[in-house]
């Protein structure tokens, strides 16, 4: 792709055409001589360059994801449940295979390859609900018959069921651990949302490993400053962390 071609393509994204109206904007603003509105639209096209247009989003999200960069590796002692976080999945009408794999379904397959691995003696899956539709059907409801068709494991797999949040996935672990005498449980979720995720286990009681998955902190593109949607969506993921965590410290949720 010539250069030409991939500057047209980079300024076809939407957060490049809204970044785009606002320097226009600014420009007839100065030659109007209204130089507060300019100014702050000056502002904007600043922060969505800074965030969109450079790799400063990749570098914050780094923060949070290097401390689980490990991998498959021999340190994981083996587990008596690999346990996946929900996030991964929603119903979809249509789908040949009846669902949808959202971004975050590495974990899912982390996790399979934990089990098959002998990382784990079995596999426990966590989630919400799938959809809004009414029943409201979970995430192991969908990914189950998946894992069964295709002769992933040869185990059950089991569920924590519906949960509202990380918290409740975390009390319920708890509690199944409890019955079952799980003493060694590896913990697998996305590496950005793992902090929290370890954070509010170990609150809850239970003693976790964990396993991160679904790095998303590798840059996507290079500083060329023209803001795309990817990188604004990653910042999205990274506040939403942030104030997560903030939100259960508040609550005492995590320590």
């Amino acid at each position: 792709m010539s250069a030409l071609n991939w500057i047209l393509k980079r300024l076809l994204d939407p957060a490049a055409l809204l970044w785009l109206a606002l320097i226009a904007y600014a420009i007839i603003q100065c030659r109007r001589k209204r130089y507060i509105e300019a100014s702050f639209s000056a502002i904007m096209v600043l922060l969505l360059s800074a965030f969109g247009g450079t790799t400063l989003t990749e570098q914050l999200v780094r923060t949070l994801e290097e401390p689980y960069y490990l991998g498959l590796s021999e340190e994981i002692a083996v587990s008596d449940v690999v346990l996946v976080l929900g996030g991964h999945a929603s119903s979809a009408e249509g789908e040949p295979h009846g669902f949808d794999a959202g971004a975050a379904f590495d974990r899912v397959l982390t996790g399979i390859e934990l089990v098959r691995s002998g990382k784990g003696e079995r596999l426990c899956l966590g989630g919400g609900a799938a959809g809004s539709s009414q029943p409201l059907v979970s995430e192991f409801e969908l990914i189950t018959p998946w894992i069964e068709r295709w002769e992933l494991l040869d185990l059950p797999v089991e569920h924590l069921g519906l949960c509202q949040d990380t918290r409740e996935e975390a009390l319920r672990a708890k509690k199944m651990a409890d019955e079952q005498g799980w003493d060694r449980v590896l913990l697998v979720t996305s590496a950005l949302h793992m902090r929290r995720a370890e954070a509010v286990f170990k609150k809850s009681g239970l003693d976790v490993q964990t396993v991160a998955c679904d790095f998303q902190s590798k840059p996507t593109g290079p500083n060329v400053l023209i803001p795309s949607s990817g990188r604004l969506y990653l910042l999205r993921a990274f506040l939403h962390e942030i104030v997560g965590v903030f939100s259960y410290r508040i609550r005492g949720w995590i320590d």
